[in-house]
């Protein structure tokens, strides 16, 4: 059977899924294939794929990228932890240089690599926050998430070292994401510029063409994220001190943000006890 992660309810907008298989799943339980690009990674332990007449036994640090189309079993397998992300095939032309993107699209079959320990440690921890960051976000932010580490696997697939810009993804884009998804998020343009390597100028217009949003809706969505965290961890505090410890500069610009987002109002969502949105039910990829 052929698979699409269309059928999973995500945002319209959603261009990747990334799932974390779960120790002992054999996800679906019969030979498949998917309309996506799919690329499996396993961070510790061994799985067995079958599929074209092979058997592939991928060990820690092995990365494994299928084919759109190419039929393929994952056996169950004890003691793993791996992950697996399907990517459309827009976002793997926008991030994946034009050789690359060929070849993973061009073949009907897979390929194998093993990546070294250092690139196996970083990339575990990449989808780690990946596969956290997936649950609180949607739409643009999660595909700008998910375009980092697409491109990670292109490099560690294709040897091109530690440098990120070894995928078509502006070193310095990449550098603002990781910026600005961390605790100490530089809040203005001028702060965060120098610390990419890029001016500002320069910074705002990659920003915008390579992740499809400015770099402030980019900075808010990423603020609102860790709001959501914080709104969880610590239900009983105020939604000033949240806001604030979120790394919005004033109540009125979280409550503004928070609207344009979220559709309701921080009291009224607070109310609900909404839970955070997630992508998707396991997909037995």
């Amino acid at each position: 059977m052929v698979e699409s992660f269309s059928r999973w309810r995500v945002h319209k907008d959603t261009e990747a899924l990334l799932f974390q298989v779960s120790d002992g799943d054999i996800g679906i339980p019969e030979q498949h294939a998917h309309k996506e690009l799919e690329v499996h990674f396993v961070a510790s332990g061994e799985l067995t794929l079958l599929g074209g007449g092979e058997r592939v036994r991928a060990v820690r640090g092995m990365l494994v990228v299928i084919a759109p189309g190419f039929h393929h079993l994952a056996l169950r397998s004890d003691g793993v932890e791996r992950y697996a992300m399907l990517v459309r095939e827009r976002m793997a032309r926008r991030v994946l240089p034009t050789d690359v993107h060929r070849r993973w699209f061009g073949t009907r079959g897979w390929s194998q690599r093993q990546l070294s320990p250092q690139m196996t440690s970083r990339l575990t921890r990449q989808l780690r926050e990946a596969v956290v960051a997936q649950r609180a976000h949607q739409g643009s932010l999660w595909n700008a998430i998910a375009s980092q580490t697409l491109a990670m696997f292109a490099i560690g697939h294709e040897g091109g070292g530690d440098a990120l810009g070894g995928a078509q993804m502006h070193a310095g884009v990449v550098r603002a994401i990781e910026l600005l998804r961390g605790p100490d998020a530089p809040s203005t343009m001028g702060a965060l510029a120098p610390r990419c390597g890029m001016s500002e100028s320069h910074l705002s217009h990659m920003f915008a063409t390579q992740v499809g949003v400015s770099v402030t809706d980019f900075r808010n969505q990423c603020r609102l994220g860790r709001f959501l965290e914080l709104n969880e961890q610590r239900p009983n505090d105020s939604l000033m001190n949240l806001a604030i410890d979120a790394g919005f500069g004033s109540y009125p610009q979280f409550h503004r943000v928070f609207i344009a987002l979220m559709g309701e109002t921080p009291a009224a969502y607070r109310r609900r006890g909404s839970p955070r949105p997630t992508a998707a039910p396991s997909p037995g990829v």
